[in-house]
C-alpha cells in the first residue's frame, strides 16, 4: 500500500467499510493490524489532493448511526483526522454528520466522550472563524440540535444549549427566523433537573 498511495484512493470505499467491520472485532491481533493499515489510509488520505470528501462524507453517514464503541471510536477519529487539514473543507458538510457526533456523547466509554467532545469543540471553533455555519446557513444545524435539546442524556443536552447559545451570540438577527422553534426547545431545559443545563437554558432564553 505505501508504494501505490493515491492509486488506491478508487478502492477506498470499499477499504474504509472493510475497516469499519474490522475496528468492531475486539481481538487484538485484528486490532493491531487494522491499526496499523488504517493510519497508513488516513495518511494517504489527508496527503493527496484527489480525495474524494463527498464520498467520504457518504460513507460516514452509512455508520454513525452505530452504537458500537470500537466503530463510534473509529469514525471520530477519521472526522478529526481530515478535519485537521482545511484543503479538505469538511465542515461544509457538517450537517450530515452533526447528529450522529451528537449521540456519541451517550456512549458509556469515556474516552469516546472525550474524542467526540474534543471534535465538537474543534468544530464549533472553526465555524467561528467562518462566521456562517457551513454554506447550508443556521437551518439544518439549529434543526438538530434543537432535537438533542430533548435527549435524556444531561451530557447531550448541555452540549446542544451550549452550541445554540453559541449561534446566538455570534448569529444574532440571522437566527429570528428560528425564534420560536429556539424557544420551544429551551423552554423545557429552563425547569431541567441540571443545575448547569437550567443556568445554560435560561442564558439562551436571555
Amino acid at each position: 500500500a505505501k508504494v501505490a498511495r493515491a492509486d488506491i484512493l478508487p478502492f477506498f470505499g470499499q477499504i474504509f467499510e472493510g475497516l469499519v467491520k474490522l475496528s468492531a472485532d475486539n481481538e487484538l491481533k485484528v486490532q493491531n493490524a487494522t491499526f496499523t493499515l488504517d493510519r497508513l489510509i488516513k495518511d494517504i488520505a489527508t496527503e493527496t489532493d484527489a480525495f474524494n470528501v463527498q464520498q467520504f462524507i457518504g460513507l460516514v453517514k452509512k455508520q454513525i448511526g452505530s452504537n458500537n464503541p470500537y466503530i463510534r471510536q473509529f469514525l471520530v477519529s477519521w472526522l478529526m483526522a481530515l478535519d485537521a487539514v482545511p484543503d479538505l473543507n469538511i465542515i461544509k458538510y457538517l450537517p450530515e454528520y452533526l447528529d450522529g457526533i451528537f449521540l456519541m456523547l451517550s456512549d458509556r466509554n469515556k474516552e469516546i466522550i472525550q474524542m467526540t467532545e474534543t471534535l465538537l469543540a474543534e468544530l464549533k471553533r472553526e465555524l467561528h472563524e467562518g462566521g456562517q455555519p457551513t454554506p447550508v446557513g443556521y437551518g439544518p444545524l439549529i434543526k438538530i440540535l434543537i432535537k438533542h435539546c430533548a435527549s435524556k442524556e444531561d451530557r447531550t443536552r448541555k452540549a446542544a444549549l451550549l452550541w445554540l447559545l453559541d449561534f446566538l451570540e455570534n448569529g444574532k438577527e440571522r437566527l429570528l427566523p428560528f425564534s420560536a422553534d429556539l424557544i420551544r426547545a429551551v423552554f423545557p431545559c429552563i425547569s431541567d433537573r441540571e443545575e448547569a443545563i437550567r443556568a445554560t437554558a435560561a442564558s439562551v432564553n436571555d
